[in-house]
C-alpha cells in the first residue's frame, strides 16, 4: 500500500509538469519520509536538429535527486500521467538509473499503467553501460 501512496505523490508532481508532452513526477523516500519531489521540465526544444530526446528535458528523477543532500538507501517513485489522465510507463532511462545508483538509491518504483508498477533494483547494475 505504501508504494501506491508514494506513486500518487509522484503523480501529483507529474500533473504540475511544464513538459506537457510527457509529464513525469518523482519523489525520493527514505524511512517512510518523503525527502524531495519534482516534475520533469523542458530544457531544450525537442525539435532541435540532432538533439537526442533525453537531452531535451530535465528528468524528474534527477530534478528530485538534486534536492536531496544524501539519497543513500532511499527509494525513488516515478509516475507518468498520460493526456487522458491515466498512468503511463515511467521506467527511468539508463542515464537516470546510473545517476540514481551512483547517489546510493536502492531502488526505483515506477508506473506501468493504472493498475501496475515496476521495480528496478540498483545493486550490481553496471556503472557505465
Amino acid at each position: 500500500m505504501r508504494h501506491v501512496t508514494y506513486l500518487q505523490r509522484a503523480e501529483g508532481f507529474a500533473v504540475g509538469s511544464r513538459y506537457e508532452r510527457w509529464p513525469v513526477g518523482a519523489v525520493i523516500v527514505r524511512g517512510g519520509r518523503m525527502l524531495a519531489g519534482a516534475a520533469n521540465d523542458l530544457r531544450n526544444p525537442a525539435t532541435m536538429n540532432g538533439v537526442p530526446f533525453e537531452e531535451c528535458s530535465t528528468h524528474a528523477e534527477i530534478a528530485a535527486l538534486k534536492r536531496v543532500k544524501n539519497a543513500r538507501g532511499s527509494t525513488v517513485y516515478v509516475a507518468r500521467v498520460l493526456k487522458n489522465g491515466r498512468r503511463g510507463l515511467a521506467r527511468p532511462c539508463k542515464r537516470c538509473q546510473r545517476q540514481l545508483k551512483a547517489a546510493g538509491v536502492r531502488q526505483a518504483i515506477w508506473t506501468i499503467d493504472d493498475h501496475s508498477y515496476g521495480v528496478t533494483l540498483f545493486r550490481g547494475m553496471p556503472q557505465d553501460s
